[in-house]
Parts: C-alpha cells; sequence; structure tokens
C-alpha cells in the first residue's frame, strides 16, 4: 500500500470532476456524429445498445439520441484542473501516486519520486508550483522522465540520484516546457544521463553533478543568466546545449574529470568567478569561448593529457583575478592572445614543453605576482609589452631559460611593486 493510500490530514479535494462522464462511448460518438452529420441506422449497429442506456438516465431517452429530434446534442465536456494545495512533502512510489498529484495546483513542500518500478516517469500537467524539491531518488527502473507541462516554478532543487542503475541505461530528462524558475539542477551517481527541454527555463542558480559517467547537457537553450556550473568527479561532462547563455555570475569549475566538452557556450560573455579545471583532459571544443570579454580569474592543472593549446579565448582582454596554469602539455598560450590585464597574479608552472611564452604578446599590466616555475624546455620569455608588476617577480628552476634573459624582463619593467627573486636558471 503506498504511503498515500492511508490516513494523514489532506487538503479537501475540489468537487469539479475531472471529466464529466458520458453514458459510453457509442453515445459520445453517435452525439459527435448528430452535431456535424447525422446519422442513419445503418451508420450504427449498436443503436439498440445506446437506447437501452439511454433508457436508464431521467435526463435522455432513445429518442433524444436519434437525429433530427435534438438539434442541439450535449456539449463534449473539457477537462479541468483543481486548484488545491498539498502542504508536506508528497513521496511518490508507485504509478497511483503520481496520478493523484494531478489533483493538486501546488505542493508546498518537497515531491520526491523514491524507490519506484516506473520505467517512463510522464509528469502530471495539472501542477504549476513546487516550494520546495523535485527530486529523483534510486529509482531504479526510471529511463526517462517527460511532461510536467503545467509546471512554471521549482523553489529548491532538481535532483537526481542514483537512477536507472537496474538497467544501465541512459537516463534522460525532457519536458518541463513552462518551466520559468529553478535554483539548481543536481545530478549524483549517473551512468549515462541526458539533460534535454526545459528551453524556457529563465532563471536557474546552479548546474553541476558529481560522481557520474557521462552526462550531457543539450537543453536550457533559453537560459541567458547562470549562477554556477560545478561538476566533480565525472568522467565525462558534454556540454552543446545553452546556446542563450551570455553571463555566468559565479564560478564554473570542473574537478577531476576525464574529459570536458563545451561547445555550446559560444555567445557566453562573462564570467564572474572562476574558470577552473583541475585535473582535467579537455577536448579542443572545450575553449570554445570566442566571445568571453570578461573572467573573474582561471586555473588549470591538467597533468598527463594531450592537449597542446588552450585556443578560443579571442575576445578576452582582462582577468579580474589570476591566470594560474599548472602542469599541462601546452606548447603556446595563443588562447590568450588578446590579453591585456592581469587583476591578480601570473602563475605559469609546470609546463614542460612550453619552449616560449607566446600568446601574452600584449599583456601589459600584472596586479600581483609574476611566477614562471619549473618550465624545464622554456628558452624564451616573450612578454614584450609587460611594463607593470604590481607583487613579487619570480622566476625559479626552469633550467633552459638564461638567467640573463630572466634579469632582462625584470630590467624591462617600469613599476615593480615587490621583490625580485631569480635562481635556478641556466646559465647566461
Amino acid at each position: 500500500m503506498s504511503r498515500f493510500g492511508l490516513g494523514g490530514n489532506y487538503p479537501e479535494m475540489s468537487t469539479k470532476p475531472l471529466f464529466t462522464s458520458v453514458t459510453s462511448w457509442s453515445a459520445l460518438a453517435l452525439s459527435s456524429c448528430i452535431a456535424f452529420a447525422g446519422c442513419d441506422d445503418a451508420e450504427y449497429p449498436y443503436d439498440d445498445d445506446i437506447q437501452s442506456q439511454a433508457a436508464g438516465h431521467g435526463s435522455a431517452s432513445a429518442d433524444a439520441l436519434r437525429p433530427g429530434t435534438d438539434p442541439s446534442p450535449a456539449a463534449v465536456p473539457i477537462p479541468t484542473c483543481s486548484t488545491d494545495v498539498y502542504v508536506g512533502d508528497y513521496y511518490i512510489e508507485t504509478q497511483a501516486d503520481l496520478d493523484a498529484l494531478n489533483n493538486y495546483a501546488k505542493v508546498e513542500g518537497d515531491v520526491v519520486f523514491y524507490l519506484t518500478d516506473i520505467v517512463d516517469i510522464v509528469g502530471v500537467d495539472c501542477l504549476e508550483e513546487i516550494t520546495g524539491d523535485l527530486a529523483f531518488t534510486e529509482n531504479g527502473y526510471a529511463q526517462t522522465v517527460s511532461g510536467f507541462a503545467g509546471l512554471t516554478t521549482i523553489g529548491g532543487t532538481m535532483d537526481f540520484l542514483y537512477n536507472g542503475f537496474q538497467t544501465s541505461a541512459q537516463f534522460s530528462v525532457s519536458g518541463f516546457d513552462n518551466l520559468e524558475s529553478l535554483d539548481k539542477i543536481s545530478i549524483t551517481s549517473s551512468v549515462n544521463f541526458y539533460l534535454d527541454g526545459l528551453d524556457n527555463l529563465e532563471t536557474l542558480g546552479s548546474l553541476g553533478g558529481s560522481e557520474s559517467t557521462n552526462i550531457y547537457v543539450s537543453g536550457l537553450n533559453s537560459l541567458e543568466t547562470l549562477g554556477n556550473i560545478n561538476f566533480t568527479l565525472t568522467y565525462n561532462i558534454y556540454i552543446d546545449g545553452l546556446t542563450a547563455l551570455e553571463t555566468i555570475t559565479g564560478a564554473a569549475k570542473f574537478i577531476e574529470p576525464s574529459g570536458v566538452y563545451l561547445d555550446g557556450l559560444a555567445n557566453l560573455e562573462s564570467i564572474g568567478g572562476a574558470l577552473y579545471f583541475y585535473e582535467v583532459s579537455l577536448y579542443p571544443e572545450t575553449t570554445a569561448l570566442p566571445s568571453l570579454e570578461s573572467l573573474g580569474s582561471f586555473y588549470l592543472r591538467a597533468y598527463g593529457n594531450t592537449v597542446t593549446d588552450f585556443a578560443g579565448l579571442d575576445a578576452l582582454e582582462s582577468i579580474n583575478g589570476s591566470l594560474t596554469i599548472d602542469g599541462a602539455n601546452f606548447q603556446t598560450l595563443s588562447a590568450f592572445g588578446a590579453l591585456q590585464t592581469v587583476g591578480g597574479s601570473l602563475n605559469l608552472w609546470e609546463l614542460y614543453n612550453l619552449t616560449e611564452i607566446t600568446g601574452l604578446d600584449e599583456l601589459a599590466k600584472i596586479s600581483g605576482n609574476l611566477t614562471l616555475a619549473e618550465n624545464e624546455s622554456l628558452t624564451e620569455l616573450g612578454l614584450g609589452e609587460l611594463s607593470n608588476v604590481g607583487g613579487n617577480v619570480v622566476i625559479i628552476d626552469n633550467t633552459a631559460l638564461s638567467t640573463c634573459d630572466a634579469q632582462a624582463l625584470v630590467d624591462q619593467l617600469s613599476n615593480l611593486g615587490g621583490s625580485v627573486t631569480i635562481s635556478g636558471n641556466g646559465s647566461c
């Protein structure tokens, strides 16, 4: 027995029926026939059955159903939705629980699909608002979520945790065509998770996932502003949706994934926080951010990957915070060819294949520190336009770099706010 089949204080149900019943499908078909064309007896072999059923209703008779006897047949009924509110968390364990949710326009609490055996979850149409979370938790056989055509607002999180594990098939989410506001989308412990639809969503606080195999995001194509992106310990992340996104007010973080694919962010202009990649392999499309003009900070740690360039930041002229690249296999920094100012520090550490700092040819000012350390193949510094370093200059353990070249870079500065450390580099 479902937890909704017994006990509890429930709101009074609306007295309006969802459907006004008709004596039989045959009677409904006959009424329609009368309304539009008229019928003869040969066309309706079940006329006797209709007569016998109609005779049992005080408001209708068999004669009244015959062509020509009533020019104004009864109107075809229109489904109606209740305006009732369910107070409390609504748990769904069976299809009957899901069907009963259609009796409410609003749930003041969470709606939780928990341990159901429903394969294709089709949301009800009458529900308009959930003040809390919409959660799908440990639904082992579930493969799709769709529908929820009437839902416009979710006050909390749309949460997906460990679904589809009994089949190891993909778990696909679509629908929610009228959803306008949502605080967060969270995806955890999924095998192949596909997020499509939600293309009318206007406000989203956060998009993220963790401990999953593959996450594909191809929806959310009306969203112009997003709070944060945060994916952790997910093997592959593919984002080719979010095509209208212009602003991420917080950070975009990708922590210990195998690969990141961000082909859908071509219109992204601003990231208020960090663009952060930690222990990540990168697809070439990852850096297809040609419209990005403003960035809070940039951090990349990518030991062992085979990517030799980070391209696609052609419009980026300033970074408000620091620019740090640690351990990547880069041979050039051409992605930053338009960069003129760094508001924090510039840190280039252990870039084993970088022979020359190409790509930072326009950089004129670093407000924080400049650190170049353990770049064992580095022979040329570049940085010909750099004239202002607000903090310290640290150039150490770049064994192929001439100490004289390191000192020449310091000498070209017209403003230096801190100390200078040059050691462990090659001889002059």
